[in-house]
């Protein structure tokens, strides 16, 4: 009886001694983490990449840590149960994401802000190994359903793995209130103090463990947690209310036929040079007065989204590529900073410390703002054209060429944050 017990008191100290060695190993990988991200911190854009880098060290370092937090906190051995919560609020739940999302929004930076405002996005959920085709069995009966998922490029995720809400920020920056400021969870801002979000989509088809959906307004690479049906007579609410702010609906173009059924550039008719366009509502900020093609520009976007050696695209082709572009850039896709600090800056004459490098393939400049779409980095300019619209902006889409995650991080992050950094006083 002794040796047993002896052996497994040796095995209870081995293990808690190996856990101790790999947490003081996380704590200084962490430690130097984060000193790094300090240093990087104050960098111009030129150092952006970098810094992003960092800070995804930073977040894979603490999930690590968390998971590591959750094994020793409870000074339970082998065969031994952990002590009960003390609050539900305490608790971290063993959530584990059922699939990952393949969606035509590469970028932060142009997905849409809600869901079902650009019906030709596509976007793809294969369920994980281990899950069985029949959890999607029944769900093809359906038009529409919610899908639950996690904010995973925000960059401040880092934060909530600390265990303190310290340094939460409570309010942000509303787009279209130009960049009013509201309590976090009165708005759909995806800076949450639990980042989950939820969208609404179009069932398209069921296939196997495979479900592709329309019009959701997700980035690419998302950890779907759960997908639920839409069931419209106790999920749509008869005579709910919303602020004026919210009710306002952003003027955009649809997918706008020229002859022959085709979008078209130029001269032509529907999106191209001249063509007709939805205008904006009175007020909403978000409003375009159009989206037009510059010369050369739709068969630039096509040879791009049709070059070999890429991700399977999720567009069914050409045309319903350029239709997801001309949805995507309907409404004003520009962060608070883009559409009307950085204006104000160049009208004061102020620094520009915010600047962006024209996308230029092949050395000639393409449109000073740039948008990842199903694989394409498309360049546009925002041009205002004298009285057109009541003065509304156009989009002239000059081009675009194959988007790589490595040519587009650093700007992408940089520009995509609307979270207010400055400290607000409780209210």
């Amino acid at each position: 009886m002794l040796l047993p017990t002896v052996l497994a008191g040796a095995l209870v100290i081995r293990f808690h001694i190996r856990n101790k060695q790999q947490k003081q190993r996380f704590e200084e990988a962490l430690n130097i983490a984060q000193n790094e991200l300090r240093k990087l911190g104050d960098e111009r854009r030129a150092e952006r990449a970098g810094r992003i880098r960092a800070e995804r060290a930073l977040r894979q370092l603490s999930l690590e840590m968390q998971a590591l937090r959750d094994t020793t906190s409870s000074g339970a051995g082998p065969g031994t149960a952990p002590p009960p919560p003390a609050t539900p609020a305490a608790v971290a739940y063993p959530f584990r994401a059922i699939g990952t999302l393949r969606s035509c929004f590469d970028c932060r930076n142009g997905t849409p802000r809600q869901p079902l405002l650009v019906e030709s996005a596509r976007a793809s959920l294969t369920l994980r190994p281990g899950l069985a085709p029949e959890f999607l069995q029944g769900l093809e009966q359906y038009t529409h359903c919610w899908v639950l998922y996690v904010f995973h490029r925000n960059t401040d995720l880092q934060r909530l793995w600390g265990g303190s809400d310290r340094g939460l920020r409570a309010k942000i920056r509303v787009p279209r209130l130009d960049g009013g400021r509201l309590g976090a969870l009165a708005t759909r801002s995806p800076h949450r103090p639990c980042p989950i979000g939820l969208s609404v989509a179009r069932v398209l088809r069921v296939s196997g463990r495979t479900l592709l959906l329309g019009g959701a307004d997700v980035v690419d690479g998302s950890p779907v947690l759960d997908v639920k049906p839409y069931v419209p007579f106790c999920d749509a609410v008869p005579g709910a209310r919303a602020p004026a702010w919210v009710a306002r609906e952003a003027g955009g173009v649809g997918r706008g036929e020229g002859e022959g059924g085709g979008l078209s550039e130029g001269g032509g008719g529907g999106l191209g040079e001249g063509g007709a366009a939805t205008t904006g509502v009175d007020g909403e900020p978000l409003a375009l007065a159009g989206v037009r093609f510059a010369e050369g520009a739709r068969g630039a976007l096509e040879a791009a989204w049709g070059r070999a050696g890429r991700r399977v695209p999720l567009c069914s082709g050409p045309a319903a590529f350029l239709a997801l572009v001309c949805e995507a850039l309907g409404r004003d896709i520009r962060s608070v900073t883009q559409r009307v600090r950085l204006p104000a800056r160049r009208a004061a004459g102020g620094s520009q410390a915010l600047d962006l490098t024209p996308l230029t393939p092949g050395g000639e400049a393409a449109g000073f703002w740039r948008v990842a779409l199903d694989g394409v980095e498309v360049a546009y300019d925002v041009v205002q054209e004298g009285s057109e619209a009541g003065g509304r902006p156009v989009v002239i889409v000059r081009g675009g060429r194959a988007w790589t995650a490595a040519a587009g991080e650093g700007d992408e992050e940089a520009w995509a944050d609307d979270v207010d950094r400055a400290p607000v006083a409780p209210e």
